[in-house]
């Protein structure tokens, strides 16, 4: 899985080039969502992902032999691969950067991962953490509960993130207050669990195993 991503809300809404398409180009049309994964990171954020929001509506675009390359008026370039139906793989550049490695996948109307889904993070001697989540169309919504055992005072998260069709995700905590947590990390998704490390930001600080369960 990708160490470093940025998240495409918004995703390519790829259209034919002219007024019709041709047949061999049908395939193409609809809305792919993906990754990037930027190594190195060219803006030096140290951040190690951050919010994208790229549109290539009215784009100049090409297909050739199962290859796409997409222009957008500001002149950044995403050079694709198809592979199968579904999957397009190849770079994304902004001028005066270095390429970025992409994966895009065909959106659905809804996504195998969609749903509730509930469980724990057990950390190494922390607060156990209660998860209650839901996807709707591949995007993460919910929030994480941290029990203190002789306390009242609540430790709970926001949590959003987005899992992609092949089962890469990404799972970012946004901290309620000052007792709560905050963090993001990867995970791996099936039809059946969600898996992944909330790592500890410092040497002392808590790490998490998270495993999660459709309800």
């Amino acid at each position: 899985m990708p160490s470093k991503l940025i998240i495409l809300s918004a995703v390519f809404l790829v259209a034919p080039w002219g007024q019709t398409a041709k047949a061999s180009e049908e395939w193409l049309i609809g809305e792919w969502q993906g990754y990037i994964q930027r190594v190195p990171d060219p803006t030096g954020i140290t951040a190690e992902w951050a919010g994208a929001d790229l549109k290539f509506i009215g784009a100049r675009g090409s297909v050739t032999n199962g290859q796409v390359q997409i222009t957008n008026a500001a002149n950044r370039t995403a050079i694709l691969k198809r592979e199968g139906d579904a999957k397009l793989v190849g770079t994304f550049s902004i001028p005066g950067s270095q390429p970025l490695q992409m994966s895009l996948i065909k959106a659905l109307a809804t996504n195998k991962f969609d749903g509730a889904w509930k469980g724990e993070a057990e950390g190494n001697g922390c607060w156990t953490g209660y998860y209650d989540l839901t996807v709707n169309n591949g995007g993460i919504s919910g929030s994480v509960n941290f029990n203190e055992p002789r306390g009242s005072i609540p430790h709970t998260s926001h949590v959003t993130g987005e899992i992609w069709l092949d089962g890469s995700a990404v799972i970012v905590l946004a901290a309620d207050n000052s007792t709560s947590r905050t963090s993001y990390f990867h995970a791996t998704a099936t039809e059946a669990t969600i898996v992944g490390t909330d790592p500890s930001a410092t040497t002392k600080g808590c790490s998490y195993k998270i495993a999660l369960k459709r309800r």
